[in-house]
């Protein structure tokens, strides 16, 4: 029986993988010892040496040529004929083996060649990581997933592993399992233990966090178990910026997955860090932005109350506080919430975006349609109109934001039944942005000018 440097490690990788046995616990597993010697080889005569070396030289030669299948041939032969002296094949296979990984050209027939070299035991520990690797890799290209995680585990036996190695490793192995392997229950039991291993970096089990967290919620229809991971990595209190990502991720997972009360219970996980004195105001600013921005794209349906008024509370009391750009940007989604929802907050947020200077072209552009349309309403054409050129005047608007404003100069002649003065105000808008994507949006304006005015 041939004898390895970790004779129980074959075994034991087998009886981990088998799917009615006990998880393996990825914390525990502990690096054997470093291996930097092996066991002196028997004794080669001089002349069958020479003819070994000269022929793995050629079939070196072939590699670097390309011409992979007769390099395939060579080191076949050269396997065959000296088969006397294990060591030397075992030499001849790791060139074949590194040459066509190299050259990406490796495929099957290496298979049963890396697995009898990389899981012989009988490698130095600089070797035996290499060819682990080189296994692991070749088990992913050819899709055998049981021999990807059963190459993870005997890696994760080798020592000197970077604890970057060894947190990728262990992330693969919870992926492989939940996916490729079809075994979600215990993908999300490994990840669940893993996120108390002490070793692992916040940022890595956040990651196995999240990617076990949707197993539980898509595969086994246990959110609950999802967001319990997320209340894992909560409770451990890592860095400000660990504890604001965690919640983060938290919020966005109960958004698609709480059964019940998904908007309220997002938002209210967001909030925890933006009423957080203690947490950085570019992250307190960013989750009350999150609520706003949820409320306005993916959820536009009844507001929440108090929402509107929890923002701006918000910037009122932080303003000073906050990044420059950041009340403007959460004034205009409430400005884009409130114009369905509660005109009078519509107006006075559109007030203050249009005099704030470091608000962007697209809140100002918000802000100008809102206080021109109020005048419109109220029948006050002229100040429709002076909303909408001062806030042209200001400039730092791109073509669509250009384009909604001069349309809307437009609008106003129409409703005083100036079709003349409307096509006026559309041409000028290339005296703002005189670019092809101006004329594309000015031509269809004209067309739907003589449409309203002549519809009668």
């Amino acid at each position: 029986m041939k004898k390895t440097l970790f004779p129980a490690l074959a075994l034991a990788c087998a009886a981990a993988l088998a799917a009615d046995a006990q998880l393996p616990d990825l914390a525990a597993i502990k690096p054997g010892p470093v291996v930097t010697t092996l066991p002196a080889a028997p004794a080669v005569p001089n002349d069958v040496r020479t003819d070994f070396q000269s022929r793995a030289a050629e079939a070196s030669k072939l590699l670097a040529a390309g011409s992979f299948d007769e390099a395939r041939a060579a080191y076949d032969a050269i396997a065959k004929d000296f088969a006397a002296y294990p060591h030397l094949v075992r030499s001849a296979n790791m060139s074949r083996i590194y040459g066509l990984m190299r050259a990406k050209a490796w495929n099957k027939r290496e298979w049963p060649i890396l697995d009898a070299i990389a899981t012989s035991g009988e490698l130095v520990t600089r070797d035996a990581i290499h060819y682990l690797q080189y296994r692991l890799d070749l088990a992913d290209l050819l899709r055998r997933p049981a021999d990807v995680n059963d190459s993870i585990l005997r890696l994760l036996a080798q020592p000197g592993l970077t604890t970057n190695e060894l947190c990728r490793l262990k992330g693969r192995f919870v992926r492989n399992l939940g996916g490729p392997l079809g075994r979600p229950a215990d993908a999300v039991a490994i990840a669940e233990n893993l996120l108390t291993d002490p070793a692992m970096p916040a940022f890595n089990r956040r990651e196995i966090a999240a990617y076990a967290a949707v197993l539980a919620a898509e595969k086994l229809g246990d959110p609950a178990r999802g967001e319990a991971l997320y209340s894992t990595l909560i409770a451990q209190r890592p860095s400000k910026g660990d504890y604001v990502a965690a919640h983060t991720l938290l919020a966005d997972f109960l958004e698609k997955y709480a059964p019940s009360n998904a908007v309220a219970r997002a938002e209210a996980v967001d909030r925890i860090i933006a009423d957080d004195p203690e947490m950085p105001m570019d992250q307190r600013a960013r989750h009350v932005e999150r609520i706003t921005f949820r409320r306005r794209t993916r959820f536009p349906g009844p507001m929440r109350p108090g929402m509107l008024a929890y923002a701006a509370a918000f910037i009122e009391t932080n303003a000073a506080a906050m990044p420059p750009k950041t009340p403007g940007l959460i004034r205009a989604q409430m400005l884009q919430i409130a114009n369905s929802t509660d005109p009078a907050i519509a107006t006075e947020t559109a007030k203050l975006l249009f005099d704030d200077p470091e608000a962007n072209g697209w809140a100002r552009s918000e802000a100008a349609m809102r206080l021109s349309n109020d005048a419109l309403s109220a029948g006050d054409l002229a100040t429709a109109d002076k909303v909408v050129r001062d806030a042209l005047a200001k400039k730092g608007f791109d073509t669509a934001q250009t384009a909604k404003l001069i349309e809307q100069l437009g609008r106003l002649r129409i409703a005083q039944n100036d079709l003349d003065g409307a096509i006026a105000c559309y041409e000028e808008g290339y005296s703002y942005d005189p670019s092809p994507a101006m004329t594309n949006a000015v031509v269809p304006m004209i067309g739907r000018a003589y449409g309203a005015f002549f519809r009668d």
